[in-house]
């Protein structure tokens, strides 16, 4: 996989560019009025989110080529 490919290296080099554009938002609850909550993360904040769980996996001596597999339910940490 080269670096075009690599959806790591492309979502660091976009956060950089435009640090404060929305990557994702998530609907999380309803309000007391019945309206929908959303969560909303920009490209700076998953850059942030990301590179903090490749660090907690290299403190745990994983490598680049490591499989990992994430169990968690659907949500925005997902």
């Amino acid at each position: 996989m080269n670096a075009q490919q690599n959806l790591a290296v492309r979502l660091t080099e976009r956060s950089v560019r435009e640090p404060h554009q929305l990557a994702a938002v998530q609907p999380v609850r309803r309000s007391d009025g019945g309206r929908m909550c959303y969560h909303r993360q920009t490209l700076a904040q998953l850059e942030a989110q990301s590179s903090t769980l490749a660090r907690a996996f290299e403190a745990r001596g994983l490598e680049k080529g490591s499989r990992v597999v994430l169990m968690m339910g659907p949500g925005p940490d997902l």
